[in-house]
């Protein structure tokens, strides 16, 4: 363990155990823990999650370009839920997460946790780099090839109130409510989204731009907001926004049955590489039709989610 900044707490931890449903339902017996967000418990939750979000991770991490070796960062990271499919193909995986649950830290401090020293271990039990801190603090000399984020708080209730009736946000709700409107007289279902806000967190994307290198991609899914995908000024204004710190949009991939989850794949510029793996990647993504299982059963997931890829 040691420090960053004054602020960050990082743990070197065995991956095979911090993966394992079962050293986590061992952790919330003997501690007592109880998580409203997560009433089953997060080892039973953790079980689930990874038997239904196996497919879908997989057609990300294949279009994000995840592999052996490959540095992952995901921001908000949590129980990593998802970036166990990330561990799986031998990248190395980084979870920045304020831990706003208290649960992390105690998990790792008091030994459930094996810790790695820095000797050599063998592939079947490689680290995960947990490190506690807000992303918005920064990660001096830090630099990683994907920046995962996945339903950061924030980013997504942010998105959302950008539409509504509230404050300065009131005109893009009105505008918004009549796009609804005019759109039911012609039988669509039209959204507006205002091209002069920014849909990404300011901070998020400037961390982006710090941490990643030219040819580094940006990987966002998110999950509670307004169905802005249905927009025609979305997507321009993603374009702009990215643009301004040196990333290239790939593509918007959206779920076709519940349009408030989608994700963005973009890359960072500034190199012939770069350029050249933005024509690649943009030609693999196509339409993915279920973006979230939460509700289904793992007999469902090939069904509702689907992906082509090149």
């Amino acid at each position: 363990m040691n420090e960053i900044d004054n602020t960050a707490t990082v743990f070197h931890v065995s991956g095979r155990k911090f993966f394992d449903p079962e050293i986590w339902r061992a952790f919330e017996t003997r501690e007592n823990v109880a998580i409203a967000a997560f009433p089953q418990g997060v080892g039973a939750a953790l079980e689930r999650f990874q038997a239904l979000q196996k497919v879908p991770m997989e057609q990300l991490a294949d279009w994000a370009e995840i592999k052996a070796g490959t540095s992952v960062c995901s921001v908000g990271g949590g129980w990593g839920f998802e970036e166990v499919v990330f561990f799986n193909r031998g990248a190395d995986v980084t979870i920045l997460d304020i831990d706003e649950y208290g649960i992390l830290r105690p998990l790792a401090e008091r030994g459930h946790l094996e810790m790695n020293d820095g000797s050599e271990v063998s592939r079947s039990d490689r680290s995960v780099e947990l490190m506690i801190q807000d992303f918005n603090r920064g990660l001096p000399a830090r630099k990683f090839d994907v920046l995962y984020v996945s339903s950061l708080t924030p980013n997504d209730l942010r998105l959302g109130d950008m539409i509504r009736f509230r404050g300065r946000t009131a005109l893009n709700g009105f505008l918004n409510r009549s796009a609804q409107l005019a759109g039911m007289l012609v039988g669509k279902r039209w959204r507006f989204f205002p091209p002069w806000e920014e849909p990404i967190l300011p901070s998020l994307a400037r961390f982006a731009a710090d941490v990643l290198d030219p040819g580094g991609r940006l990987l966002i899914k998110f999950y509670a907001c307004p169905p802005v995908t249905r927009s025609r000024w979305y997507v321009p204004s993603l374009k702009r926004q990215l643009a301004r710190h040196g990333f290239a949009l790939v593509s918007v991939i959206r779920n076709e049955a519940v349009h408030q989850r989608h994700a963005l794949l973009a890359v960072k510029l500034g190199s012939a590489e770069a350029d050249a793996m933005v024509d690649r990647l943009s030609k693999r993504g196509d339409v993915v039709r279920n973006l979230s299982v939460r509700d289904a059963n793992p007999h469902q997931v090939r069904e509702i989610y689907s992906a082509r890829f090149a």
